[in-house]
């Protein structure tokens, strides 16, 4: 089946339009980019994603609050480049977050589906790499570019899996989950009815009731049915190992374990239908999955403490969605008015004083070419200084390198009691060892563990830390140019003593960190 005919032209467009926006702000990459271009223009973009129907859309307020947060203000740039006819911002950030998916269908007049994901990556192992979500993405960003190009797209065998993951779109709109629900419910009314009078929660139907009335009312029902007086000194610690008041106990403790207050989510409040909606997915499991009786009243406890905790998640997030937008659009009204107030102020001075600020307009643009050539200089002053800082600290440390080198090299060998004893000196000391061959490093981490190891994964790290070393050794034999630059920049900054070594002589690295602060010491 061909794209075009998997939906009516309004619907397809609604559909994938969304899913589209789902995959830019899923998009971590694109983030600063998207908070960047929305920071430029607010007040337009919040006012178009207003005036849009894609906030009212439930799709978007599934994911994490990060991603909502982009997705919402992608609603705005992208509804404000359609009314304005101007789609340079979106292909802005095709550009950046999907390139592979830009050029594939720059170079291709017609899809095929089958063949999308094999063409922009090497290997199937390679598309395995990515996750769902991730996939479902790039297929997104194709059908919208498929759309917006009238790009023929063959579905093929794919069809069955596009229709089903982009309707989850549609069905949360609908409500379908909730019509789900209802049928569930519908159909195992009596057994619901059945679980109520076995827990004697209710005798009518109530509008909401909170969490701590619900488990209050299976307490007292329980130790009834045990023949127990509310008065007597050990009740509530018998009851804390009988039915649902055993399971409720083990929870409070996990809630105190991660710092949650459980009194604030027993207050949470259900409804009726809430209530009778979490039974029927009991008795759906039951079905379903062969859940066994003796488990009900955990899967019950469970399933009620989150309920509380999504309850109190969507508020929260809400709250914090809702502020946000609000505070923009608040700081973004302020900003204009500022600015509507000074052009007022400035239209009026500009009919009396032209000339002056022409001229005043030409002074600050002079001034601020000479600051940015100023800048410049002492930008490039900079550089030349810690450069000269490094190399001379480089040159030092190399100088005496080479010397070592011209040494024999066997001598090292030869001196094990002096070995072990910088190997007893060294364990005491806060040192960091960079580079090197596994087997060199594997053996001073097997004598001196307290080290510090870095290695190749260590390139995008921060190497600060180097700066609180007593001593720093670096082995240059299997380490990348970028890690040695980066070590090197963050010793010109710091006073810690280094030296670099070459080869794989443990003794040899031995004796040079135990030599170096053993001088160290006694200077």
């Amino acid at each position: 089946m061909e794209l075009l005919s998997l939906y009516d032209n309004e619907t397809m467009m609604e559909i994938f339009t969304l899913n589209f926006l789902v995959a830019l702000g899923n998009t971590h990459l694109l983030h600063k980019e998207i908070d960047k271009v929305y920071s430029e223009n607010k007040l337009e973009f919040y006012e178009a994603a207003n005036e849009s129907n894609i906030l009212k859309s439930k799709l978007i307020y599934t994911y994490p609050t990060a991603e909502t947060e982009r997705i919402i203000k992608l609603a705005g740039i992208y509804h404000w480049s359609v009314l304005h006819k101007d789609m340079d911002l979106i292909e802005r950030f095709i550009k950046i977050g999907f390139r592979e998916v830009w050029d594939y269908t720059q170079r291709n007049t017609k899809i095929l589906l089958f063949d999308f994901l094999p063409s922009i990556y090497k290997t199937h192992k390679e598309i395995e790499k990515h996750t769902e979500q991730e996939r479902l993405g790039k297929y997104s960003v194709l059908f919208f570019l498929c759309l917006a190009w009238n790009t023929p797209c063959e579905l093929g065998p794919l069809e069955e899996y596009v229709r089903t993951s982009f309707d989850r779109a549609y069905f949360a709109d609908i409500g379908h989950n909730r019509q789900i629900l209802e049928r569930i419910t519908t159909k195992y009314r009596q057994n619901i009815k059945e679980l109520f009078l076995a827990y004697r929660l209710i005798n009518r139907k109530f509008k909401k009731k909170t969490l701590y009335s619900l488990f209050t009312d299976i307490y007292i029902y329980e130790k009834n049915i045990q023949g127990m007086s509310t008065a007597t000194s050990s009740t509530n610690d018998v009851m804390r190992f009988k039915g649902i008041t055993k399971y409720t106990e083990i929870f409070l403790n996990l809630f105190i374990l991660f710092d949650i207050d459980a009194y604030a989510l027993e207050q949470c409040e259900l409804t009726y239908e809430e209530l009778n909606q979490i039974f029927a997915t009991y008795f759906l499991s039951k079905d379903e999955i062969a859940l066994p009786e003796y488990d009900r009243d955990i899967y019950l406890v469970a399933a009620l403490y989150i309920k509380a905790i999504v309850k109190e998640y969507q508020d929260t997030r809400n709250v914090y969605l809702a502020n946000a937008r609000e505070e923009n659009h608040l700081d973004t009204l302020k900003m204009k008015k500022a600015i509507d107030e000074k052009e007022l102020l400035l239209q009026d001075e500009q009919s009396r004083y032209i000339t002056e600020i022409e001229q005043l307009k030409a002074e600050v643009e002079q001034l601020q070419t000479k600051v940015c050539c100023y800048e410049q200089e002492a930008t490039l002053m900079k550089r030349e200084l810690e450069t000269g800082k490094l190399n001379a600290k480089e040159l030092f440390v190399l100088r005496g390198l080479l010397f070592i080198e011209a040494q024999d090299p066997g001598k090292d060998a030869n001196e094990p009691d002096e070995v072990q004893k910088y190997l007893n000196l060294l364990n005491d000391k806060a040192c960091a060892v960079i580079g090197g061959h596994k087997s060199w490093v594997d053996k001073i981490k097997e004598n001196l563990p307290t080290f510090t190891y870095v290695h190749e994964d260590s390139l995008h790290k921060d190497l600060r830390y180097l700066g609180n070393k007593e001593f720093v050794l670096i082995n240059t034999d299997f380490i990348s140019h970028a890690l040695y630059e980066k070590v090197m920049a963050q010793m010109t900054n710091n006073k810690t003593k280094f030296d670099i070594v070459r080869g794989t002589s443990f003794p040899g690295a031995i004796l040079k960190m135990g030599r170096a602060l053993e001088l160290q010491g006694a200077q």
